[in-house]
């Protein structure tokens, strides 16, 4: 073994990039993470090293403690049993795939199941097939396409299974630190344990910027409290403020507490709706992260921002791209779908943003590939109706079908869907869970024994299936771009199945 590999190879953990010798630097990074419990294993051919190694270095500043093997250490004696220790440390497994099969990684991969460890693998797209998607037909498998969606790809899974703070807490504090590139400000994400999570440049003015994202409309005091501690205990002049972002409302008492600290900007969500009015891109990743309805809230400018960084925003953001043409854009894809050309991961991205471009107002979570009883079911995607809806069709499903959670089910067949594809989606809807509903998308609908199964779960059961095709898809975003709710035609079809229901 080198010198570069036993400095990388300390307590079982790697770090960083293979180097001649640690510096102080990564040593000292090594005893800031010492403590932290979040340890996740990478698996992976030694040739990516360099790609994993970014990839780490976004989760290093996610707090998470990376755990790392290197193929090329085969000369070490019981190599087999130290891979095992070590992953018996680790809190999670990531297994990454970039051109085949890796016997070293796969061994690693056995070990970890052996271990009971929460396992994710993931693997690159374009080679998603034959023998390697084959070894892994029974798995959930994560595709991605560059390092960077593979970074993202893994905190976002790895964070619904409690090792990081929640995924919509990421996901709002990547839209806040575009917002603040939007101003010409230049960026970075804070270390761990910073009193902020957002450094913010412009000129000769430093923000620090701190953001919520709570699942409740309305933030509560004691997190307001928290974040005047923190701006209370960064050294602040002239040239340097506080901004605290929330993507929640402020009550009348949160705004008497800012009101009192000079030395704080606050925007609430109603700010936020000001800003990305003209963003459909932006305004798209906020709305959908929401838990709540933001139908009945006023944009409002943020007026103290807005001073210190000089311009307007749509100064900055020379966008062309609309969300109609987004949509129309949509249409022609699901308009053109071959199923035969196609497999099922690329029908359900698909799926998935032509469902976002439509109920991103209406629904919350989006949280896809999800296991359930033990691995022996999966499910597509998982949705939540927003809090304080409005909406006609999802208020009747809160109300009547007593679910707040709809799952969808994606199924690219040439064929139609029959009462088996009814049968097992059955499966997944649990009245105590508040899931009564699914919908199930597929290209052509259908056939008449899937319609009787249909029926008959609704009618024994009290559970509501609804089968959507692709020539409704292209029906709800017609009516879109015409103007006319998406909801309203799920609408029309319960009513019809309602209708038609016989004893």
């Amino acid at each position: 073994m080198s010198h570069g590999q036993r400095c990388l190879w300390l307590n079982g953990l790697l770090y960083g990039k293979c180097k001649n010798e640690c510096t102080k630097g990564d040593k000292g990074q090594m005893r800031e993470l010492s403590n932290i419990k979040r340890k996740v294993f990478f698996s992976y051919a030694f040739k990516d090293t360099d790609k994993i190694d970014f990839v780490s270095m976004r989760l290093r500043e996610r707090g998470f403690e990376i755990m790392r093997s290197v193929e090329s250490l085969t000369t070490m004696n019981n190599l087999k049993n130290f891979i095992t220790n070590v992953i018996d440390e680790c809190d999670c497994f990531i297994l990454i795939i970039t051109d085949g099969i890796n016997k070293f990684s796969m061994m690693e991969y056995d070990a970890a199941l052996s271990k009971g460890k929460n396992t994710f693998v993931y693997i690159k797209k374009d080679i998603f097939k034959g023998d390697v998607k084959n070894s892994f037909a029974d798995k959930i498998v994560g595709l991605w396409e560059n390092e960077d969606d593979l970074a993202n790809r893994i905190i976002d899974d790895i964070s619904r299974y409690g090792y990081s703070y929640p995924q919509r807490g990421y996901q709002f504090e990547i839209i806040v630190d575009k917002i603040f590139q939007l101003y010409g400000c230049m960026t970075e994400m804070a270390k761990k344990n910073a009193m902020y999570d957002i450094l913010a440049k412009k000129e000769n003015i430093t923000f620090y910027v701190e953001t919520k994202a709570l699942r409740q409309r309305i933030i509560d005091v004691k997190t307001v409290s928290n974040a005047v501690a923190s701006a209370s205990a960064l050294a602040q002049d002239t040239n340097s403020k506080f901004v605290l972002v929330a993507a929640n409302i402020f009550s009348p008492r949160v705004q008497e507490i800012l009101k009192k600290n000079n030395n704080i900007i606050a925007l609430d969500i109603s700010n936020l709706l000001y800003i990305v009015k003209d963003n459909d891109i932006l305004k798209s990743q906020l709305i959908s992260i929401l838990e709540y309805s933001v139908d009945d809230i006023e944009p409002k400018v943020p007026t103290g921002l807005m001073n210190l960084l000089g311009t307007e925003y749509s100064d900055i953001d020379e966008k062309t791209v609309t969300e109609e043409d987004v949509t129309k854009k949509l249409i022609k894809e699901v308009q053109s779908w071959k199923a035969k050309d196609k497999d099922s991961s690329e029908y359900e991205d698909l799926c998935i943003r032509v469902l976002k471009n439509l109920f991103e107002e209406d629904l919350g979570l989006w949280s896809d590939q999800q296991r359930s009883n033990e691995d022996l079911y999966r499910f597509d995607l998982i949705c939540k109706i927003k809090d304080n809806i409005q909406v006609a069709f999802w208020r009747f499903i809160e109300e009547y079908f007593r679910s707040k959670y709809i799952i969808f089910e994606f199924k690219n067949y040439t064929r139609r869907i029959t009462q088996k594809e009814i049968y097992t989606t059955d499966k997944y809807l649990y009245a105590k869970a508040l899931r009564c509903v699914a919908i199930i998308i597929s290209c052509e609908g259908e056939d008449k024994n899937a319609k009787k199964a249909v029926k008959g779960t609704l009618r024994e059961n009290g559970k509501l299936i609804l089968s959507v095709s692709n020539k409704d898809l292209i029906m709800m975003l017609n009516g879109k771009v015409k103007g006319d709710s998406p909801a309203e035609y799920l609408y029309s079809m319960l009513d019809t199945m309602l209708i038609e229901l016989d004893k």
